[in-house]
């Protein structure tokens, strides 16, 4: 296999405010300026570049460009801007993929799956990190012990608070879709410890990873969100880690389901379905987005119950409109918000800790995608120790943002 073509840039952009109604109140502190773009170009034979990853640790980032097999890792320097470190080739076998990236310690952790149709094996697969150079050297392989009919997308694997547990969604589309928790042990290495099903734990056209699959900053519950059902699942979270199904939020509360209730098809579905929740626990955000019905997308806001998980539903955001696909994280303080999605650039947002509403700060016209397919940022995750925030864009690019 070809080593992937990748260009650098270094810029500094300024940020290009969005909303004339915020000249009268201008960000004076939060702000965020593109200053580095890394593109890798794509194989001969594929679309894009496949580059749906991006992860951080310690001074090293990480990105999965799928369409070339490789995991390709740089070092941060001293001014912020990435300077490539390695790369490692997959080596899969015809027919298996590996996606999701999860750093425990000096442990990395994905997933893969094996060839089939209806249902392809689930493994989970470690690495051990080298602190020095970010190289990861593979430990060991997993069997899940469940079946996955995956969306075309990277699957949704977390890790707990406490860096003790694994969870993974294991959607199907034929059914039985489970999430998984391992047990990780003083090495890292992980063992099944149990699965759970029931409504909400479903299949979607579009599960973005983490997006897809959230733990509570306080551990005690897990979410998950399925296109197909139309529902919401609340998990509560054991002391040993283990998952129980507590209930099901039907999300006709923020939105009606697209096509009939029954139904699977993927533009009669909110096909991309995103979950999040603020850094206090306090609030969770529901992404609905249906293909050719722009009518029916919506963000939702729900107010959470720290010791039941339970949630109540309080409105719908007036900004910003439902995103085609959801990357967000927000600043450890709860006061800022940072969205990737597919329909629209980069966005930079204000958020009031006390009601979770959003307000719009910046957008980022330079992260569009190719000219006529429109912007495509996959994934975006944040550095706010480093004071930066990375989006991945699955032609290929990766844009550095300095907070």
């Amino acid at each position: 296999m070809k080593r992937p073509a990748i260009l650098l840039v270094s810029m500094a952009v300024p940020a290009l405010m969005a909303a004339a109604a915020l000249a009268a109140d201008p960000p004076t502190d939060g702000a965020m300026s593109l200053v580095q773009t890394i593109t890798i170009e794509k194989p001969e034979a594929a679309q894009n570049a496949g580059l749906r990853s991006v992860r951080v640790h310690g001074r090293f980032v990480y990105l999965h460009p799928q369409a070339h097999g490789k995991l390709l890792w740089y070092r941060r320097g001293d001014d912020g801007l990435l300077v490539e470190a390695g790369s490692m080739e997959m080596k899969l076998d015809k027919g298996v993929s590996q996606s999701g990236m999860v750093f425990v310690g000096e442990r990395l952790y994905m997933v893969r799956l094996g060839p089939g149709r209806a249902g392809r094996p689930v493994h989970v697969v470690w690495y051990q990190v080298d602190p020095e150079t970010g190289r990861p050297t593979e430990k060991g392989l997993l069997d899940a012990k469940v079946t996955a009919f995956p969306s075309v997308s990277y699957e949704p694997l977390v890790v707990s608070p406490d860096g003790k547990q694994l969870y993974l969604l294991a959607a199907n589309r034929a059914g039985g879709s489970k999430v998984v928790w391992f047990q990780l042990d003083a090495s890292g290495r992980p063992s099944v410890g149990g699965q759970v099903a029931g409504e909400g734990i479903g299949f979607a056209a579009k599960l973005l990873g983490d997006t897809s699959l959230r733990v509570s900053p306080d551990g005690r519950h897990v979410y998950t969100i399925s296109g197909d059902d139309h529902k919401l699942a609340i998990l509560q979270r054991g002391e040993d880690g283990s998952l129980k199904h507590v209930k099901a939020v039907d999300l006709a509360v923020v939105a009606p389901k697209p096509g009939p209730p029954d139904s699977k098809a993927w533009n009669q579905t909110f096909s991309w379905p995103g979950l999040a929740i603020s850094p206090d626990g306090k609030f969770v955000y529901v992404n609905l987005w249906a293909y050719g019905n722009s009518q029916g997308n919506v963000i939702g806001l729900f107010r959470r119950d720290g010791d039941s998980g339970e949630l109540t539903f309080v409105e719908k955001l007036k900004w910003p409109a439902a995103l085609k696909g959801f990357s967000i994280a927000f600043s450890p303080d709860g006061r800022y918000a940072y969205m990737g999605h597919l329909n629209g650039p980069a966005v930079h947002a204000r958020r009031d800790p006390a009601t979770g509403r959003l307000t719009p700060l910046a957008s980022f016209p330079q992260t569009n995608g190719p000219e006529r397919r429109g912007p495509c940022i996959y994934d975006m995750t944040l550095d706010a120790k480093a004071g930066y925030a990375y989006f991945a864009d699955v032609y290929g690019k990766l844009f550095v943002f300095k907070l």
